[in-house]
């Protein structure tokens, strides 16, 4: 084989090689590429159901409802403890979870101690109070000496902490979680 053609031959050899690693390249970019467009489209679509949960959570926020109830003794729903939510009170005949436009809400308890006749009222106040401050204090409502407490926010009148919200976003955060696992 003479000189030239063998030049020739490793020549072509070369460029084969060149080609060759250049298409495997922009194979592998073109999948690396197509996976992380896949990727990212996921994220979107995870961001989007996220984003229009986070609307409901904060939509279903904006209407402040406070309990409205009066009980005395150890008859009633209205007296402490005072475990219900939202969807407990539907059952109950006396106690209501109403629209409160001010957002302030208020418990009123009548009597002391061990006392027969204590009386407990939750209610929405028509305005807040002057100072705008959460808290408990005895105080004259409606010419009697009361423990009154106010506070801001949804069904906040109650004597246990409502977790409903956080357990919401805690539930569909964990369901976006396992829709990306199994998309990705």
């Amino acid at each position: 084989m003479s000189p030239l053609k063998n030049i020739r031959k490793q020549t072509s050899t070369r460029k084969i090689r060149s080609l060759t690693k250049t298409l495997v390249w922009v194979v592998f970019g073109h999948l690396v590429t197509q996976y992380l467009l896949n990727s990212i489209l996921i994220l979107r679509r995870a961001a989007v159901v996220c984003f229009v949960e986070l609307l409901v959570l904060t939509e279903q926020g904006r209407i402040k409802r406070c309990f409205n109830c009066r009980s005395r003794g150890d008859l009633g729903d209205c007296k402490d403890p005072f475990p219900f939510n939202s969807t407990t009170v539907e059952g109950l005949r006396a106690v209501e979870a109403l629209p409160c436009a001010s957002g302030w809400c208020a418990k009123v308890v009548e009597g002391k101690g061990d006392d027969y006749a204590i009386a407990t009222e939750r209610m929405c106040l028509q305005r807040p109070p002057g100072d705008e401050e959460q808290r408990c204090a005895p105080t004259l409502f409606q010419g009697r000496r009361v423990l009154m407490c106010f506070c801001k926010g949804d069904l906040c009148n109650t004597s246990v902490r409502s977790c409903a919200f956080s357990l919401q976003l805690f539930l569909s955060c964990l369901f976006l979680t396992f829709v990306q696992k199994l998309w990705l």
